[in-house]
């Protein structure tokens, strides 16, 4: 995962005015008949991704996110990527297979640090309407409810919140939890088990490789010429890896940090 920092002053305008005032709308909605909603016999209105999706909310989040996905950090080369609510607009669970709640967090679906992009596989096929909480109970149900977002100890990590390093490291081209944030991340997002994601983090291990094995031979023979000038190519292809705009640079950092090597 990566650390999303999106700088002040770059929430999109078309948020601030026609999507507060949709939010404004969605919640007298909400309020003409609160049960009916909460048990699901009623839907509330469609979230619109001519707002939420709008060109203006996608470029800033590419620029915030290196156009990588939030979750799994590939690239926008290799990955479609779409919009992503870190908590549910329109329906949430605790649990894969669990009960679905209904509404989801529609009061949030417009809300800048509410929005992230992540690759469609991340978004639909593995979060979905999955936002599991330590103490589900706590959950926030309504713009209404009498728990805010801020009683809730969400068990996703908020790229935009927290720094993702601090609940998720790597070992070679595995990640692996440092916190049950981590794990619950980990697990849910299929971060350790999809074949593609994990086919594409070994191609980049292995140049990874190449280059810390060259820089290691450098060292073994310093008086080598020839070795010492790849050794300087390898240290500066290792740099960009582990950039922040380079794809699977949790990775790289990681593998470099292991390997003793010195950029």
């Amino acid at each position: 995962m990566i650390r999303v920092r999106k700088k002040s002053g770059t929430c999109p305008t078309i948020l601030t005015t026609m999507g507060a005032d949709q939010t404004r709308n969605d919640c007298r909605v909400f309020n003409t008949c609160q049960a009916k909603y909460l048990a699901g016999n009623r839907k509330m209105p469609k979230v619109l991704g001519t707002i939420y999706r709008h060109s203006t909310v996608v470029d800033v989040l590419m620029a915030a996110q290196n156009q990588k996905c939030c979750y799994c950090e590939r690239c926008r080369e290799d990955v479609e990527l779409d919009v992503e609510h870190y908590r549910p607009k329109g329906a949430v669970q605790q649990e894969r297979g669990g009960e679905v709640l209904h509404p989801g967090y529609y009061w949030l679906a417009y809300r800048w640090d509410n929005l992230y992009l992540s690759c469609k596989r991340c978004n639909s096929k593995w979060k979905s309407i999955l936002f599991p909480l330590a103490d589900p109970l706590k959950r926030a149900r309504s713009h209404r409810s009498k728990f805010k977002t801020t009683d809730e100890r969400p068990l996703f990590v908020n790229p935009g919140a927290e720094n993702p390093r601090s609940h998720i490291r790597f070992r070679n081209d595995a990640p692996y939890a440092l916190t049950s944030k981590g794990r619950v991340t980990i697990e849910e997002l299929g971060l350790d088990t999809r074949p593609a994601l994990k086919e594409s983090r070994l191609k980049r291990l292995k140049v990874l490789r190449y280059y810390c094995e060259a820089i290691k031979l450098s060292e073994k023979n310093p008086a080598n010429a020839p070795v010492a000038k790849l050794a300087e190519i390898a240290k500066k292809h290792l740099k960009e890896f582990s950039n922040p705009s380079a794809e699977f640079s949790s990775m790289a950092k990681d593998f470099i940090k292991d390997n003793l090597i010195k950029l």
